[in-house]
């Protein structure tokens, strides 16, 4: 349920900035897309971690956002 909320948040954020092109700075979208990149990065990784290891969510998220900046072609990929 979170993903989903995060994903429809970054989903609004993209169709403001398509129908407002002019509101916010190209390096202001460029770390939103980055943001959105790293977001979902981290979110193919979090589920296999929670099925095999017993952490806490924030470990989890943690080694998830790990995996997916040492795997980043990998990550890419899938």
């Amino acid at each position: 349920m979170i993903n989903l909320l995060v994903i429809a948040i970054f989903a609004a954020d993209m169709l403001i900035n398509r129908r407002y092109p002019d509101m916010l700075p190209v390096y202001v979208i460029v770390a939103v897309v980055a943001c959105m990149f790293f977001t979902v990065s981290v979110m193919v990784y979090i589920y296999p971690m929670l099925s095999h290891f017993e952490n806490t969510i924030g470990m989890t998220v943690k080694n998830s956002a790990m995996l997916a900046i040492i795997n980043l072609p990998q990550t890419i990929l899938r």
